[in-house]
């Protein structure tokens, strides 16, 4: 059934961009990450891109979305947050296939910072305790007994945090983690890694500094943020970085006109946000949609994929 519905749909996405978004790729499945791909599995999503898509960078994909020349089933590669695996296991494919790709970098964890949600994470992972009680953080009493129900409660717990004072945010991941093992993990990027990428044609555009939700900041903080990892990645590459990625990225509710206003005047060409849907040539060049694939079955994958083409923004 799924097969001659793609039949019907493949090839006629128009002049639309899909830009897929990931953040990182592992090399078994994780019960704490079960939307992300294993390498098996992007690897497959790469081929249906490379098959049935014309995958172009970010750059390019903007100039001819610009000039309303782009091609049929255009799509872009996008990963959040600059993680180790993206260079590790998600690179080789896409050298492999011929895919450019864009990862848009946090900048406070270059090297072995650890981002807050991994923070939360890797203490679910590590603790020894079949229970968290909370209660004293306003987050209740968490099972910790299986890997299920560890699943549930990170859940829980990054929901509740995430929208939280940067500050207050901090504070609460402390008191998790006092139920855990530190973290020695390195699970971002140095900076050397992050030079090597241009050699395979993986762009690098910014996502703040230290990943905050833009609407729980005073206007200068947030231009701080913005500003801040632009220069600073613009400093260790020695060259111009063009794109940014709004963290959470969903817009009104993550950021507003203020923060976008704030990444047209810092000097990118453009910006991307993580509410589903295509771009076209009237889309805002600064608040251009992004689409998740979820969907581990390649048909499912190609099929959810080419409707995304038809929802341009």
């Amino acid at each position: 059934m799924i097969n001659s519905i793609i039949k019907k749909v493949i090839g006629t996405g128009g002049s639309s961009l899909s830009i897929l978004i990931y953040h990182q790729v592992f090399e078994q499945w994780d019960y704490l990450h079960p939307d992300e791909p294993t390498i098996s599995q992007f690897e497959r999503q790469m081929r249906v891109i490379r098959e049935h898509f014309v995958p172009l960078s970010l750059s390019r994909a903007m100039e001819l979305l610009q000039e309303n020349r782009l091609p049929t089933n255009a799509a872009c590669i996008t990963f959040d947050d600059g993680y180790l695996d993206n260079l590790t296991h998600a690179v080789p494919i896409l050298q492999r296939m011929g895919i450019p790709a864009t990862i848009f970098v946090a900048t406070d964890f270059i090297g072995d910072g650890i981002m807050w949600n991994d923070r939360i994470l890797e203490a679910v992972r590590s603790s020894k305790n079949d229970s968290w009680d909370l209660r004293n953080a306003s987050l209740g009493v968490l099972d910790m007994s299986s890997p299920n129900s560890r699943h549930l409660a990170a859940k829980h717990l990054i929901k509740k945090i995430k929208h939280l004072p940067t500050k207050e945010r901090t504070q609460v991941v402390e008191i998790v983690e006092e139920f855990a093992v530190p973290c020695n993990k390195q699970l971002m990027m140095s900076r050397k890694q992050l030079q090597q990428l241009d050699e395979f044609n993986i762009e690098v555009g910014a996502h703040t500094m230290s990943h905050p939700i833009l609407n729980t900041l005073q206007q200068t903080d947030a231009k701080k943020e913005i500003v801040g990892s632009k220069q600073i990645l613009e400093e260790l590459l020695q060259k111009p970085v063009d794109f940014f990625a709004y963290p959470n990225g969903r817009y009104t509710e993550d950021f507003d006109n203020t923060h976008v206003d704030i990444v047209r005047s810092s000097g990118f060409t453009g910006a991307v946000a993580t509410n589903w849907g295509a771009a076209s040539s009237t889309t805002d060049m600064f608040r251009l949609p992004r689409f998740t694939p979820w969907d581990k079955h390649p048909s499912k994958f190609l099929y959810r994929l080419l409707k995304n083409t038809h929802n341009a923004q």
